[in-house]
């Protein structure tokens, strides 16, 4: 009988031990997934919006679009050369650019509206349907890349020049008044590849994508990359050394494009979007992987592949067969028993 006792004891006591192993090894751990939830501008071809067909074979549409907040949106409905506005969906008029290809917008915090004109190498703001001002590139045979609001109403400014064998890119600040107040990065090649001599304080790379993020960072995605990562220069209030971070993809990388950076400083990425499985990736800020989803393959070709907002809402181009058409995406937050001593 005391044996029985004593054994039971022993059992009971082993049993409570693992209990508190098992406690101790299992934990709520937080996980990341890319939620598509919704359409929000569909657009028909040819009826709505024009669509026309490169050297290269591919179909081309609108070439950019901004989210202006809530349920508004602005197309650049580049062939045919006027800006959609857009209100729950809804087309409420067009704003019309004789004379111009605009294939990049940017929205600044008090919602000024800035445009990238390709065919005369500029850039310039709207109010309303007026053009009001306008900021003459000294590129006149390249294009304005990419564009991103700099504090106090200026504009940070992606460009690319061609001319005389050599290729130049430069990203640079420009104040409310259309001046340029720095040189952030710049390279410059010639025919065999050699490179001239950095400018001084600017950070010697070429520049694809940049974007705004919180605390008046300034993002940028830089040209080249080993074959599953990319580096992202962060600058703060677009002066003095920026800081890289290399951002890790599980996955070969074609192509990869910079949409955004949210206000938690989340860096959203649509990648191998000109093949057979395009994704979206977010990182988090120190470059870790947070979360990807597979995309639809493109129908045809865009400029700018998305935008983010703050609050973490990304807008992603998703063309179809017969529409123009850009859809919502959000990062969604759950838990999952993982164990770890």
């Amino acid at each position: 009988m005391a044996r029985r006792v004593l054994a039971a004891a022993a059992v009971a006591g082993g049993l409570a031990v693992g209990g508190l192993v098992l406690a101790a090894g299992l934990h709520r751990v937080p996980v990341w997934a890319l939620i598509r939830t919704g359409v929000a501008v569909d657009l028909p071809w040819q009826r709505a919006v024009g669509l026309e067909t490169g050297i290269n074979g591919r179909r081309y549409g609108p070439l950019a679009f901004v989210s202006l907040g809530g349920d508004g949106f602005l197309v650049a409905d580049t062939y045919r050369h006027r800006l959609l506005e857009l209100r729950g969906g809804q087309l409420r008029g067009a704003i019309p650019l004789p004379d111009s290809v605009v294939e990049s917008l940017a929205v600044g915090p008090h919602g000024r509206i800035y445009a990238g004109d390709n065919l005369k190498v500029r850039v310039f703001t709207l109010n309303g349907a007026r053009q009001e001002w306008t900021l003459g590139l000294p590129h006149r045979t390249g294009a304005v890349w990419s564009l991103a609001p700099a504090p106090g109403g200026g504009i940070y400014a992606s460009v690319i020049q061609v001319g005389q064998g050599e290729l130049t890119g430069e990203l640079a600040r420009y104040s409310a008044g259309g001046q340029r107040e720095a040189v952030l990065a710049a390279r410059t090649v010639g025919p065999q590849g050699q490179a001239r001599a950095p400018i001084p304080g600017a950070l010697d790379a070429f520049v694809s994508e940049v974007a705004a993020g919180p605390g008046d960072r300034l993002y940028a995605l830089l040209e080249g990359g080993a074959r599953r990562t990319r580096t992202v220069a962060v600058w703060n209030g677009g002066q003095g050394r920026p800081q890289e971070v290399r951002l890790q993809s599980p996955l070969p990388l074609a192509t990869a494009e910079l949409l955004g950076v949210d206000a938690r400083g989340r860096l959203y990425l649509a990648v191998n979007m000109a093949t057979a499985a395009p994704r979206l990736e977010v990182f988090r800020p120190d470059g870790r992987l947070l979360a990807a989803a597979v995309l639809p393959p493109e129908a045809a070709g865009a400029a700018v592949w998305g935008q983010v907002r703050p609050g973490g809402t990304c807008y992603l181009v998703e063309n179809t067969a017969s529409a123009y058409r850009v859809v919502r995406w959000r990062l969604r937050e759950g838990r999952r028993w993982q164990w770890h001593l």
